[in-house]
């Protein structure tokens, strides 16, 4: 399907009637959104950039279950195709970094039909690429059963239509009462643009507190209530982290409450090495590999960064490994998460 096309299971949600002075901002409202990024071709996308570096004498302190490299052992060579690396779930999405062709969340299911009870979801509309909705189950199945009960989907997957769609009526009801210009400039500092959000991506998830299903949620940090600490402490066991673990409640309604499907692999380096997921993908740019271990010191996990190709990238990989995922990260560099068991 096309980033405009309409994600199966979503509509837009329902507003309150606008006042009929509100029609005659439509057409600077829509003026002002066709200066909306326009999503890069796979060119574009292909277009390395600088590597960061860090500072004279600066290194990353490794734990001790994390080697940098590749274990000691023969190794293979991978080609992964440009089509299949698009799709996967390390991509960069932002203002600076917008969505790539090819990158659309494709199939995606409602939230409460397919989880049947099993996760609770205040939007009905909601919907989640289906290994999401797998892994997200199992762990709102454990928390209850850890007597967590509280935790809601607040929001999941949009298409690019969709995405405009919530900026548009936000910009609508800020021009409520500002003038359309604020407005605009208002809305986007609470929505990110059509083809710079998370959201667009069949990995993202947005979390909340409700003591009920239909209660407001909690607007307190997670780490501030029972139930919000054990989603912190557990969500990587389910291949989930907290975008912006520093973002502040009072500040920002989403940030804080939004989290990202990442695979278990990528999950599991991250909690190890302690670095959220710019930082990750940096640290992976730096050094081009990196490896898990068990408390025996054998191989659990290998991540592997190089250089994206235009149609193709090769990869060496230890032999016998299991490809668990092939993504992109949309500033020029590709990556493979592999196993061993």
């Amino acid at each position: 399907m096309s980033g405009a096309g309409q994600i199966r299971g979503w509509q837009p949600p329902r507003r309150r009637q606008r006042r009929i002075w509100y029609l005659t901002a439509l057409l600077p409202l829509t003026a002002a959104l066709l200066f909306l990024p326009v999503k890069p071709s796979r060119d574009a996308l292909m277009q390395a950039e600088s590597l960061p570096v860090l500072a004279e004498g600066e290194t990353y302190a490794l734990p001790s279950s994390v080697m940098l490299g590749l274990p000691e052992g023969p190794t293979q060579r991978l080609t992964v195709s440009a089509e299949r690396l698009v799709k996967g779930k390390m991509l960069l999405i932002d203002a600076e970094h917008p969505l790539p062709e090819g990158a659309e969340p494709g199939n995606t299911f409602g939230v409460l039909s397919y989880a049947r009870g099993r996760i609770a979801c205040r939007d009905p509309q909601a919907v989640l690429g289906e290994e999401t909705l797998i892994r997200l189950e199992y762990l709102c199945v454990d928390a209850r059963n850890s007597g967590m009960d509280r935790l809601t989907v607040f929001a999941g997957t949009r298409s690019q239509e969709q995405q405009r769609i919530l900026l548009t009526d936000t910009v609508a009801d800020f021009a409520r009462d500002v003038s359309i210009e604020e407005a605009v400039i208002l809305a986007k500092e609470k929505v990110d643009e059509p083809g710079c959000s998370e959201h667009q991506l069949p990995w993202t998830v947005d979390i909340r507190l409700c003591r009920t299903w239909n209660d407001m949620p909690a607007r307190e940090a997670l780490g501030d209530s029972p139930q919000g600490a054990w989603l912190l402490d557990n969500a990587w066991r389910y291949g989930f982290v907290q975008r912006w673990p520093e973002a502040d409640p009072a500040a920002d309604e989403h940030r804080p409450y939004h989290f990202r499907y990442v695979g278990l692999s990528h999950a599991r380096m991250m909690q190890a090495l302690a670095l959220d997921f710019e930082a990750y993908l940096d640290f992976l740019r730096q050094e081009g590999g990196v490896t898990l271990l068990d408390d025996e010191g054998a191989p659990l996990v290998t991540v592997v960064c190089v250089r994206a190709g235009e149609r193709h990238t090769v990869f060496e990989v230890p032999e016998g490994t299991k490809l668990e995922d092939a993504s992109l990260d949309n500033t020029g560099w590709a990556l493979l998460s592999l196993t061993y068991r």
